[in-house]
């Protein structure tokens, strides 16, 4: 048992581009069709959500997530991998602008809350994957549509869900 994270899409395109076979690292977490980005017990990722899309509801539920509530996500995970360092691949040499941009939080089954490298590893994880995603994506009207030459024009949707 344990957190596990899931944002969905609409769009198999996007699922397919962030979920690439040939992504070394990223390939552990081979999403199927219709997930865009799988965590597993990342719990300063899932507290973003919570406290950015849920209203601080935590209770397991789909939550739609707007391209830009997707696009601050990026930015802060870039933001805490650019100020913190990781020391002899073990732990955060200083964590405190790490705690103040993406904290982590308590949960039963939700594992560490410490600064270590498996804080960096999800953290530089989601960075990647947003990258990917966001590659994809193009604004068109009051919505975002998947730029992809030859398939058709369509909006993408996304929602969070996570279960422990």
């Amino acid at each position: 048992m344990g957190l596990d994270m899931y944002l969905y899409t609409n769009s198999k395109k996007v699922s397919q581009e962030v979920n690439d076979m040939a992504d070394e690292w990223e390939g552990k977490f081979q999403a199927p069709r219709g997930i865009a980005v799988q965590w597993r017990k990342a719990k300063q990722i899932h507290k973003w959500f919570v406290d950015n899309v849920q209203d601080g509801n935590d209770d397991c539920g789909h939550y739609e997530v707007s391209v830009s509530d997707l696009v601050r996500l990026h930015d802060v995970c870039k933001e805490v991998l650019d100020s913190t360092e990781l020391v002899d691949g073990e732990r955060i040499d200083d964590p405190s602008r790490a705690w103040e941009l993406l904290p982590t939080k308590e949960g039963f089954f939700f594992g560490s809350t410490d600064y270590d490298q498996w804080y960096w590893w999800d953290v530089q994880y989601t960075e990647r994957k947003l990258a990917k995603l966001l590659d994809c994506l193009e604004p068109k009207g009051d919505g975002w549509h998947v730029v992809h030459p030859g398939e058709p024009d369509w909006y993408v949707e996304f929602y969070y869900h996570s279960s422990w």
